[in-house]
Parts: structure tokens; sequence; C-alpha cells
């Protein structure tokens, strides 16, 4: 008798325990793809990117990071359970994590760890780019060489 209810009760636990593990992959199902329609720009050192996400799949990307620069790569991407996938037509493909602030900002992560944060721009980019912007890293070939621009609402 003392053997059946040791058996009974350790069954139980392996249940309990197997019924309980869900190896950190708990994702609520829903379908991001929606809110982050729209014009999203990250501004770090060493990397500037906007990308242009349309109702229908299809994003578009402009930017430069380290020495690459890129300008109207178009796209598909998708979204899946947190996870972001984009196919660019240049052959560079992405996958990983989307964390999303719904009309704020977006942040995605790759699969190394890297990243990047995305602030979404309710109109367009001009409000981005206006000012003045020094560059001491200019693509002309001379030594000791600045570029200064300045742009206005205008």
């Amino acid at each position: 008798m003392k053997n059946l209810k040791f058996m009974i009760v350790a069954l139980v636990a392996m249940l309990g325990f197997t019924a309980c593990d869900n190896n950190g992959k708990d994702f609520i199902e829903v379908d991001y793809s929606k809110d982050i329609v729209g014009t999203w720009t990250c501004l770090e050192a060493n990397y500037a990117s906007a990308l242009v996400f349309t109702v229908d799949g299809k994003v578009l990307s402009t930017g430069v990071g380290g020495s690459e620069y890129w300008e109207n790569v178009n796209g598909v991407f998708s979204v899946k359970n947190n996870n972001l996938s984009i196919s660019f037509e240049n052959g560079h493909k992405f996958d990983g994590r989307l964390d999303l602030i719904a009309n704020k900002c977006i942040s995605i992560t790759n699969e190394d760890g890297t990243l990047h944060t995305y602030n979404y721009c309710k109109e367009d980019l001009s409000d981005e780019v206006l000012g003045m912007w020094v560059c001491t890293d200019s693509p002309l070939e001379a030594e000791n060489d600045m570029v200064i621009q300045t742009y206005q609402e205008d």
C-alpha cells in the first residue's frame, strides 16, 4: 500500500513538471504586421537606417552601416510570434526578435544579439534631418576632409 501511494505521488509529480515545461517559448499569438506599417528611423553610432513597412507586406530600406551604404532596397517582411523576417531583393535576409510600442518605437534584435531601436515617423523624414550635420569621415579620399551640411525647412 505504501509503495502504491508513493508511485501515485511520483506519477502526479512527473505529470505536473512536464505540463509546466514551456522552454521559455510562451508567446501570445498577435499579428504585429499591421502595427509596424509606416516609416521608422534608427540613428545610432556607426548605423543609420530608415525602414518603410507597407500594409501589403513590403518594406523599403535606406541607410548606412559602417562603410556600407544602401538606398531604396525593396523587400518583403512577415511578423509571427514577436519574430520579424525580412528578405531584400539584394539578397540580404534578416530574422530576429521584434519588440514594439505601437506608434512610438520598435526594437529589432538579430540572431547575434545586435539591437537597433527605430522611432516612428508620424509624417515623413523631414523633421529627422533638419539642422547642421558634420561629417569628418567623408566619402572623398582626401586626407583631413570634412563635410558640413545644413538642412532648413525651406
